[in-house]
Formats: C-alpha cells, structure tokens, sequence
C-alpha cells in the first residue's frame, strides 16, 4: 500500500459482538477523537466505537476480519481503499461529511 523505506500506514479497528453478529469498526488514524460538521449532519469518530487497536492497513489480518463481519463501518479514505479491496462497491455507497468519506457495508444472504 505505501513505497518500500517509508512508514508502514495504519488504521485503528475494533470489533464488535453481539449474539453472533460481528461489526468491525475501521477509520484512519488522524480521525480517531475528531468530530466533523457538515450542514446539521454531527459525526464524532469515538475512541469507544472505533479505536481498539492499530493494525498495518495491508495486514491479512484486517482484510480477514473485513471479509467474516456481518457489517463494516468505515470513516477516512486509507480505510476506504481498504475495504474496496473485499467490496469493490463500497466507495459508490459512501456519503462525504466534510469531505471524508464514510460507508457501512452489510452483508446480506439470499435464500
């Protein structure tokens, strides 16, 4: 994702669980604790909702978890790309809130 010789990029992620339904929660580092206006839209990237641990933006690891949750919540763009690599249409779901993109991406079985 970045050249060779420079710093490894990060994002924060952090898992949510509840009665067998997994939510991961993704966003890019330097959006961890900000909140973001536009018009009457408030979004507040949360250390409770978002920040559980930093993790290399090409790990397999992330992209594991990304493919097995149930839904994927997303703010900034590193995080973005990432998640467009397991779901290439996420980016055409995205709306901007000041200028940051943010999508959440459920999976859905058809039967």
């Amino acid at each position: 994702m970045e050249p060779l010789g420079k710093e490894r990029i990060k994002v924060y992620y952090k898992l949510h669980s509840s009665g067998g339904y997994r939510m991961l929660a993704i966003c890019d580092v330097e959006l961890l604790g900000k909140e973001f206006r536009h018009g009457k839209v408030k979004f507040k990237v949360t250390e409770e909702f978002f920040g559980g641990s930093l993790i290399d933006a090409d790990s397999p690891l992330l992209k594991k978890y990304i493919a097995e949750a149930d839904s994927v919540t997303v703010i900034g763009e590193v995080s973005l790309k990432i998640v467009e690599e397991i779901f290439p249409l996420a980016r055409q779901a995205a709306i901007f809130v000041a200028g940051i993109p943010y999508v959440q991406v459920f999976k859905s079985e058809i039967l």
